[in-house]
């Protein structure tokens, strides 16, 4: 329902006060009994009053076979296809993929704002021009995890994508450009669970980079 709605249903209550309003719906929020960003500008008019919706749609996206063969690239118009119009009608299917959004799941193209990536779809495979190239000027560091969690890489890459999007990236890496400095940065999930990043490029550049 809109935030509209849910203030009729308050006020039906005798909850006419808007900021006890509020209030309450940040209470629902927090317990998970019915979600609302109101911080947010994409999701802040809509009230889902059952969460679980919204999980059910996001896996339905994510396991989709087609996005599988698309490697995570979908476009709005292509949810319908996935979903079942009775319970996800159209309209709500931006709004799916704005929470997707909100949740790190997936980022829009900038030529294109029904055109998404979702990154936990790419293919394993680090491309050729991928490679990083010997630069003992460059600047090279790594984290090491005791656990490193697969999503990690794929919310990065969405964190960042302002900063990559004319680079390659993969389910476990990216590369990253700003100023003239490019940045590798890649996941070893399985083995040494680390993250290893090499910056190479003009070193007044870096830290705006690495920021």
């Amino acid at each position: 329902i809109s935030f509209g709605e849910y203030r009729q249903v308050c006020a039906r209550n005798h909850e006419m006060d808007p900021q006890r309003q509020d209030l309450l719906a940040g209470y629902l929020h927090s317990l998970g009994i019915a979600l609302n960003y109101k911080d947010d500008p994409r999701l802040c008019d809509m009230n889902v009053l059952n969460p679980q919706w919204v999980t059910n749609g996001i896996y339905q996206i994510l396991n989709a076979p087609r996005l599988a063969a698309q490697q995570g690239v979908i476009r709005l118009a292509e949810v319908a296809d996935i979903l079942n119009a009775t319970e996800y009608p159209l309209p709500m299917h931006r709004f799916l993929l704005d929470l997707m959004q909100k949740f790190e799941l997936c980022f829009p193209f900038p030529e294109d704002d029904t055109h998404y990536l979702i990154p936990e779809l790419l293919g394993k495979q680090e491309p050729p021009e991928a490679a990083d190239s010997e630069d003992t000027e460059g600047l090279n560091f790594e984290y090491c995890y005791p656990v490193l969690p697969e999503g990690l890489l794929p919310r990065f890459i969405v964190r960042t994508h302002a900063l990559s999007c004319a680079g390659p990236c993969w389910r476990t890496g990216v590369i990253l450009a700003f100023e003239g400095n490019r940045a590798s940065v890649k996941a070893d999930v399985q083995g040494k669970r680390r993250v290893s990043i090499a910056v190479t490029g003009p070193a007044a550049g870096r830290r705006p980079l690495l920021a």
